[in-house]
């Protein structure tokens, strides 16, 4: 509408309008039909009708028309309108109002050129606001002021008795919920049985977890499905049933024991077992508690926890790997801080050995007696390797091999391990067993294996071992619980026919330093090395043992599917001697000694020194002699690494050759790196020593 109405014109609307707002009492409505007939009215764009709530100090839009427009302005927003509708003396120019304003944003947006904001006061209390947005004609203002002032008392006190009357009506619901809330309350209190027993055949009906109803003589009055399915029984055959013919664990006599306490303590809760429908056996919780009523009944929450069970054996054997893998690191730190002095020893013998061995003056006897030297001193540097290997200390030799082959290699030296009184039986498959493996290794392997069957049978007995390829599918790690991917493998079956082992024992076969033998029998390492070599292997080891039947050693191998190589046998040349001179670095007198007499007795001379610094003083005086440095790698005052880079200093184009008998991770703790360097491990053979010495002077 364009033309704002005549005087008249309006004063006969405003009695239509005000006739329609008295008959009606939901402020909605009476929002609805004011802002409508009244944008009509006055031809305003948009009408909107705010209320103040004047227990909370907040504004709240009640209607707005057209309705289409009821999103241009918030709530938040309007509060500022409304406060200039107590203080304006003109319409409200959007555009001019301060860039802070908090409704100015919106209502530009909106298209809103102009507000007119006019209070509704009933007495001397503001019960709401009427906002005229886009008015036809600013210019007829006052006209339309007339108008507004002529509706808006009548507006403001049929508005106020409306929301007088809400508020009633929200109180009157109040109180009639309070009366519905009471009166639920009586009759839960008159039928507290009835609701007793309606709650409890709820849960009944809805638990997840089992859950039964037992009367006074421990018999079972109700239960849910929960329970039948854990347990596999129909819900009609445990009703009746004693609570005490489904624990595994307690006799009637302990459950009837347990009730009477539960009387005394209201609740109990434990754990226990109880036995299916088939006859087997599951791990329960159980929650029990008297219900009060005339006649005792016990609430019992059954908990299946099979499930938290597992999870507990799981983390108790991730706890037992744990130990298991702190046992391998203090081993292998052992093993590393002695192997140093201990392969160094070991050097000294071989190297003798090696030299007597040599010697065309030994009689047969003699040189059969060296022989048993140099072999123990071989088992010793063995076993230092194994102890190396089982904590990893060390990396293993891996090369495509046979395990046939291997097998067949290390028969004649089992047979001197397990003695004449047992029987050895080998049985290798018809086809070649491609594995990758450290042969050296799974001699020793092999070699631990009869050495505890030959313990096992002190009276004599069998001693076999078996070869075959096998197929392992996924079944085989979940039936089992081995962690071995599927696939094909060599499987090695070693076993004897001993006094087996007891089953408590079984677990910690593979335990370093267990060990069930006499004090100065055994070290306890044997079959913790064994498991270790093998898990490096990335193979699988099993034991399966029966007291007084004997035990059955089985070893998983991945195959390799390449085809094993034939080995040639390449013939080793003799190690050729010369003249040069050789500075010679070792800080342990014995090796030292042993190095100088192995060099010089091929015709080179040697220069001694007993650690880096007199080493590099040497070298410093003899530098026109010394064709090549033979030195430690770890060494007091300046190890041979420094000593090396200030030789270097002197003369760029020095050679040097290192050895140690540390393990690599114990030379890199040490602050000193083997790249770039040649180096070889004690114990050396002075052979194999001769053959790398010359190959550095030639190179």
């Amino acid at each position: 509408m364009n033309d704002i109405p005549s005087r008249l014109s309006a004063q006969l609307m405003a009695v239509d309008i005000i006739s329609e707002l008295l008959v009606s009492s939901a402020p909605h409505t009476l929002g609805e039909q004011f802002t409508a007939q009244l944008r009509e009215l006055t031809g305003a764009r948009t009408a909107i009708l705010v209320v103040h709530d004047a227990s909370t100090g907040r504004n709240e839009i009640l209607s707005v028309s057209p309705e289409r427009r009821s999103g241009i302005i918030a709530a938040d927003e309007v509060t500022a309108l409304c406060a200039a509708a107590t203080q304006r003396s003109h319409p409200l120019v959007v555009a001019e109002l301060p860039d802070d304003h908090p409704s100015k944003s919106a209502l530009l947006h909106n298209g809103v050129t102009d507000v007119a904001p006019y209070p509704l006061i009933v007495g001397c209390e503001a019960v709401g606001t009427l906002l005229l947005l886009n008015l036809p004609g600013l210019d007829r203002i006052e006209e339309t002021d007339d108008i507004i002032h002529l509706l808006a008392p009548p507006i403001a006190l049929a508005l106020k008795n409306s929301l007088a009357f809400r508020q009633i009506e929200r109180q009157a619901n109040e109180l009639e919920h309070q009366v519905e809330v009471r009166t639920a309350q009586l009759m839960q209190k008159n039928a507290e049985l009835q609701r007793l027993e309606n709650l409890h055949r709820a849960i009944v009906l809805s638990a997840m977890e089992g859950f039964c109803l037992v009367d006074a003589t421990l018999k079972i009055v109700d239960v849910n499905e929960a329970y039948c399915t854990m347990s596999g029984y129909l819900r009609g055959e445990l009703i009746g049933t004693q609570i005490a013919q489904l624990d595994a664990i307690d006799s009637p006599d302990d459950v009837a024991a347990r009730a009477r306490r539960l009387m005394e303590t209201g609740s109990d809760r434990f754990e226990s077992q109880h036995r299916r429908k088939d006859g087997s056996l599951f791990p329960v919780e159980v929650s029990v508690s008297c219900v009060p009523v005339e006649d005792l009944l016990l609430s019992v929450f059954i908990r299946d926890i099979s499930d938290r069970k597992l999870a507990e054996e799981a983390l108790r054997r991730s706890e037992e790997q744990l130990r298991q893998s702190q046992k391998m690191e203090a081993i292998g730190q052992l093993a590393g801080g002695v192997a140093h002095d201990f392969n160094n020893i070991l050097q000294v013998i071989e190297g003798y050995c090696s030299l007597l061995q040599v010697d065309r003056l030994l009689t047969q006897e003699q040189r059969q007696k060296i022989d048993q030297i140099a072999t123990s001193a071989d088992k010793a540097a063995q076993l230092t390797r194994g102890l190396l290997t089982f904590s990893r200390k060390q990396a293993l030799l891996m090369k495509h091999e046979d395990l046939n082959d291997i097998v067949k290699h290390v028969h004649q030296l089992l047979v001197r391990v397990i003695g004449e009184d047992i029987n050895l039986t080998v049985s290798c498959c018809a086809a070649k067993l491609p594995i990758v493996a450290d042969r050296g290794q799974m001699e020793q392997v092999l070699i631990n294996l009869a050495t505890n069957a030959r313990d096992a049978m002190s009276g004599g007995g069998v001693f076999t071992v078996q070869s075959e390829r096998i197929i392992l599918e996924d079944s085989f790690s979940g039936t089992h619980g081995y962690d071995i991917p599927p696939g094909a493998y060599a499987r090695l079956t070693v076993s004897d026919t001993g006094c087996g082992i007891k089953k408590e024992h079984l677990e910690r076969v593979f335990e370093p330093f267990f060990t069930t033998k006499q004090v100065g029998k055994g070290t306890g390492l044997g079959m913790a090395i064994t498991y270790g070599i093998i898990k490096q292997h990335n193979g699988l080891i099993t034991v399966y043992s029966e007291q007084g039947q004997g035990t059955i050693f089985r070893i998983y191998l991945p195959i390799d599917e390449m085809a094993v190589q034939p080995v040639v046998k390449k013939e080793v040349a003799q190690p050729v001697g010369g003249q040069e001179t050789i500075l010679v670095a070792e800080d342990d007198p014995f090796v030292r000694s042993l190095v100088s007499s192995v060099l010089t007795s091929y015709g080179y001379q040697t220069i001694l020194a007993a650690d880096g610094q007199e080493a590099i003083e040497r070298y410093q005086e003899n530098q026109g002699e010394i064709s090549l440095i033979l030195m430690d790698v770890i060494m007091p005052n300046k190890n041979g690494r420094e000593a090396f880079e200030e030789i270097q200093r002197i003369r760029p184009g020095a050679k040097a050759l290192f050895t140690s008998g540390y393990t690599a991770d114990f030379i890199q703790k040490r602050g000193v790196s083997e790249e770039g360097i040649e180096l070889i491990m004690k114990p050396v053979q002075p052979m194999d020593l001769l053959r790398k010495v010359r190959e550095m002077l030639d190179g």
